[in-house]
């Protein structure tokens, strides 16, 4: 049996996996949505802090989803 380190750390990681193959299929929505709407966007900054939101503020042609149904 691997010690408690080694099943910490391989616990970790299987999070990490989780997590990561959770969040790719999310930001590609994100960025598909972004271009069938014909938002011009940065790619290299769309997921950082605070980008989407300035981007959603700033944009004329933006709605909100609540205003659409």
């Amino acid at each position: 049996m691997a010690s408690t380190q080694i099943r910490d750390r391989r616990r970790t990681l299987r999070y990490r996996n989780l997590v990561i193959r959770q969040t790719v299929p999310l930001k590609n929505r994100v960025s598909g949505l972004l271009m069938e709407t014909g938002v011009d966007y940065n790619k290299h900054r769309l997921h950082k802090v605070g980008y989407f939101q300035d981007l959603m503020s700033t944009n004329k042609r933006s709605t909100r989803v609540s205003d659409r149904y």
